[in-house]
C-alpha cells in the first residue's frame, strides 16, 4: 500500500476511535503541504528535523519538518497559569509548567506554542539560566523567523550571551535591531518590551566598556521610550544611576534613584537603590 494512503486510512481508524470513545484526550493534527488530511495521533517527540507520532495503537510514523504547514494542537489546561505566573513574576512556577510543552512541541508552527517558548525564555532569563535561554531563542529565531516575537528573540538571545560573559556578540545582535527600529514611527507594546529589554542588555554593553555616555542614552531610551516592561524600566532606572554618578552628575543619578523608590519601593533592586541613594546624600 501506498505510504500516504497508509497515513490516510490510520488517521481516519483514530477519528473513529475518538468519536467512539469519547473519554479519550483530543487528537493531535499534523498537516503536510499539499495535503489537506491530517495525520492525527499524539506527539510523542520532536527533533530538529522530524515531529514522531503515535497512532493510538496502530502504530507510529514520522513527518520531515519541513513538510509540516500547520498542526493543531489542544490547549492544554494548565498554560494559562503558566503564562500568567510569567507575566506576574513568579518565573520559577512558569518554567516549571511551560518548559515540558516546549520539549515535547518544540518550534512547531501552533500559535499558543510559539507564546509559550516566548514566554519560557523570558523566565529562563529571570532566573538566569542563561544557557537554556540561548538555546530557546536560537530555536525560535530558526523555527519561527517571521514571528510577532521576532524583537524579543533578538533581545532575549543578547541578553543570554550578555549573561553568558560575551558582550560583544550581544552588540552584534542588538546595534543593528535598534537601528532599524529608530526608523519606525511607533511600536506595539509587544515590542515596546522587547526594545526596553534590549536596550538595558546594550547599555550594559557599554558600561562595561566605559562608554558612559552610550551606555547612559540606551538606559535613558529604555526609562522614557519604551518602558512598557517594568523589569527593564526599573533596571535601567538604577543601572543609569550608576553610570550619572560615575559621571559624577549626582543630581542625576539622585534623581534615577529617586524614581526608583517612588515607582518601584518593592523591586529586586530597592534595598541597593535606597543604599546607593543614602551614599550619596551623605556627599557633602
Amino acid at each position: 500500500m501506498h505510504p500516504v494512503r497508509r497515513l490516510q486510512l490510520l488517521a481516519m481508524v483514530i477519528v473513529a476511535q475518538t468519536l467512539i470513545m469519547p473519554g479519550l484526550p483530543a487528537a493531535e493534527k499534523i498537516f503536510v503541504k499539499g495535503n489537506s488530511t491530517p495525520t492525527v495521533g499524539t506527539i510523542t517527540k520532536v527533533d530538529d528535523n522530524a515531529v514522531y507520532i503515535d497512532l493510538s495503537g496502530v502504530g507510529g510514523t514520522s513527518l520531515q519538518r519541513a513538510k509540516i504547514e500547520r498542526v493543531e494542537i489542544p490547549r492544554p489546561a494548565d498554560l494559562a497559569a503558566g503564562l500568567k505566573a510569567s507575566k506576574d513574576g513568579k518565573f520559577a512556577d512558569a518554567v516549571k509548567t511551560l518548559e515540558p510543552y516546549h520539549v515535547k512541541y518544540r518550534g512547531l508552527p501552533e500559535p499558543w506554542v510559539e507564546e509559550a517558548t516566548a514566554r519560557l525564555g523570558d523566565s529562563y532569563l529571570a532566573v538566569k539560566d542563561w544557557a537554556k535561554a540561548r538555546d530557546l531563542f536560537l530555536g525560535m529565531r530558526k523555527f519561527y523567523p517571521q514571528s510577532e516575537f521576532k524583537d524579543l528573540m533578538t533581545s532575549g538571545l543578547a541578553q543570554a550571551l550578555y549573561g553568558m560573559s560575551k558582550p560583544e556578540d550581544a552588540l552584534k545582535l542588538l546595534e543593528p535591531m535598534v537601528l532599524e527600529r529608530e526608523k519606525d514611527e511607533s511600536v506595539g507594546d509587544e515590542q515596546n518590551r522587547a526594545l526596553g529589554k534590549a536596550y538595558v542588555t546594550l547599555g550594559r554593553c557599554y558600561a562595561a566598556s566605559k562608554n558612559n555616555d552610550q551606555a547612559l542614552n540606551a538606559f535613558l531610551s529604555t526609562t522614557t521610550i519604551y518602558y512598557k516592561d517594568p523589569v527593564a524600566t526599573s533596571e535601567a532606572l538604577y543601572e543609569s544611576a550608576l553610570v550619572f554618578e560615575k559621571m559624577e552628575n549626582l543630581p542625576r543619578a539622585k534623581g534615577q534613584l529617586e524614581d526608583y523608590m517612588r515607582d518601584f519601593p518593592g523591586g529586586p533592586l530597592a534595598a541597593d537603590a535606597k543604599k546607593k541613594l543614602d551614599s550619596l546624600n551623605a556627599v557633602k
